[in-house]
């Protein structure tokens, strides 16, 4: 009986202090937590089993192209803030295009970008797009220190 009392006393416990963390988190909460940075980047993507070629891997020597000081912050109000390999500052809006929260829609100075959610969670953003040239981008993003 102590035992079985022991038990219940731990739970409810660990359910009080078990608030805000434990509710399970959004789309929305994960992608506004905070900055964004490139760890892959291929270009003609075509489905999970074919993402396309890869053009950027974070560290790796022989990129096509640099994306080592991209970062991307989306924040609460609908604002994004992407910040180029120059350093530029690229200000925009963003929303969800769907109630699942896996259609993003980013508007800047460069266009409309619709972008399909493959991934997102605390650590990882999982996308992919059709850019302006007619072929299908796919990326991944990581947690930005």
């Amino acid at each position: 009986m102590k035992k079985i009392l022991l038990f219940v006393t731990l739970s409810l416990i660990l359910l009080s202090s078990c608030k805000k963390d434990c509710k399970p988190k959004s789309n929305f909460d994960y992608l506004i937590a905070h900055p964004w940075i490139y760890n892959k980047y291929y270009i003609g993507y075509s489905d999970s089993s074919n993402l396309g070629v890869l053009n950027y891997l974070r560290g790796a020597s022989d990129n096509k192209m640099n994306l080592d000081n991209e970062k991307v912050t989306y924040n609460a109000n609908g604002t994004v803030d992407e910040i180029d390999q120059n350093g530029n500052h690229i200000w925009g809006t963003w929303k969800f295009g769907n109630n699942e929260q896996t259609l993003i829609i980013v508007e800047n100075s460069y266009g409309v970008f619709n972008t399909v959610v493959v991934q997102l969670d605390r650590f990882n953003y999982k996308w992919h797009y059709p850019a302006s040239d007619k072929t299908e981008r796919y990326g991944e993003f990581i947690h930005s220190n």
